[in-house]
């Protein structure tokens, strides 16, 4: 056969390798578009949260450039192999090595990167605790609820230092809303701000430390304070109640529920490697299964759906379940009540309202429940629920705005909170 004439086999293999490229080419043109498309945007209309948190936002980021990336590498491979600069590709063998690599790798990629901005890392700013269920981790520094946080050597969200070393302390006890969940700047959280609101009229420096903890209720807040109370020394304790605390101990399967915590769900359990903790594969097959196990007909499920809520305190204020877990929330209260007046330590009582509250304020039975129970402990007691309506219509500031979601305040919410404690401390001749 001539020098110029190219045999069967040689025809066969260049067809395979145009045919090759071409499918190269419609890959690399697709990732290309997936990119462009592939927006916070595009992600906001599909995401379980919005705002979209600035994890989520990164990780958008992140999969954007992925996608550009490997368009644009498999475009200009393409565009090589169909114009022969690729020969070493064109034997059979190697080929059929470089398309199996390709249909293993290139789904993996496109799975990991479309799920990893739908998908919440698994924090290791929690922790397992034998008495108090969860606690924050000593000296962690992680993601939470998609916003970076802090925690420093008692267990604390870290804070702004104290402006001066003999500054008055105030103890701040309270679950996530305490903490700040997705407020990343630390000096926007409620006991922050409420640190700078007593500064102002009292002419002294404050501290404010954050006990707040994701998911904690009144009873792991009392066993918290008679732990570290003494050592934190104080000089007055202020114990934000949400309404979630009347009833989340009872998902947990200490109290009959069948959880260990919903917060340590979302925290990265020992020894699991960095690798597979970041993955955007395996964290939404985990929320998946989460999903399915308490979709499914079983007894959790059955009594994850039962379960008591904060709505029914709104809704059904007079039903047995209600009564029993106010019951049950009242005598934490009484004890915690008791260690302070034993430690000669002011006690002041605080409710954050829900964000429904705001639009529906005369469901307030929480509120009323828990100034009566005040009122017959001689507590300083603050009901945030009439400053935040009254500051929502006076500003024109929506719910939306004051809250994060139907729970969280937002950093805004957080300054009028503050704003109004500090007012009603200091009415009521708790701090002088």
């Amino acid at each position: 056969m001539g020098a110029g004439v190219a045999s069967p086999e040689g025809s066969v293999a260049r067809g395979s390798a145009l045919t090759c490229a071409r499918l190269l080419i419609a890959l690399g043109v697709g990732l290309l578009l997936l990119a462009a498309l592939f927006g916070p945007g595009w992600v906001a209309r599909f995401h379980a949260r919005t705002p979209l948190t600035p994890e989520a936002l990164a990780e958008t980021a992140r999969s954007r450039l992925a996608f550009a990336a490997a368009g644009g590498a498999l475009l200009v491979l393409g565009v090589l192999l169909g114009r022969g600069a690729l020969r070493v590709l064109e034997r059979p063998r190697r080929m059929r090595i470089a398309l199996a690599l390709l249909g293993a790798l290139l789904p993996l990629l496109l799975g990991e990167r479309l799920a990893r901005p739908f998908v919440e890392r698994l924090t290791t700013l929690l922790e397992p605790d034998a008495e108090l269920a969860w606690r924050n981790r000593a000296n962690a520094a992680d993601t939470y609820w998609g916003v970076p946080a802090r925690i420093d050597a008692r267990g604390l969200r870290a804070g702004p230092p104290a402006r001066a070393a003999d500054a008055r302390r105030v103890l701040v006890l309270g679950d996530s809303v305490v903490f700040g969940l997705a407020i990343a700047d630390e000096a926007q959280t409620l006991p922050a701000c409420l640190a700078r609101e007593l500064e102002g009229p009292l002419r002294t420096p404050f501290e404010a430390l954050n006990a707040g903890v994701a998911g904690w209720a009144t009873w792991q807040e009392r066993r918290f304070l008679e732990r570290e109370g003494a050592r934190l020394a104080p000089e007055l304790v202020v114990l934000v109640f949400v309404l979630n605390d009347a009833t989340s101990p009872q998902t947990l399967t200490r109290f009959g529920g069948g959880t260990q915590g919903v917060p340590l769900l979302y925290a990265r359990p020992p020894g699991l490697p960095d690798w597979l903790a970041e993955s955007g594969l395996y964290l939404a097959a985990r929320e998946l299964a989460l999903r399915r196990a308490l979709a499914a007909d079983s007894p959790a499920a059955r009594a994850f759906a039962a379960r008591l809520t904060p709505y029914h305190l709104l809704l059904e204020p007079d039903s047995m379940r209600v009564r029993e877990a106010w019951a049950a929330t009242q005598s934490e209260l009484e004890i915690l009540v008791a260690w302070c007046r034993t430690h000669a330590l002011p006690l002041a009582l605080v409710v954050c309202p829900y964000a429904l509250q705001l639009e529906r304020p005369e469901l307030d039975a929480p509120q009323r429940v828990l100034a009566r129970f005040a009122d017959e402990h001689a507590l300083p007691f603050v009901d945030l629920l009439p400053a935040l309506v009254r500051a929502g219509r006076e500003h024109g500031w929506t719910t939306q705005e004051l809250f994060v979601d139907g729970v969280h305040p937002s950093a805004l919410g957080h300054a009028q909170a503050a704003r109004e404690i500090a007012r009603e401390l200091c009415a009521q001749g708790v701090v002088r």
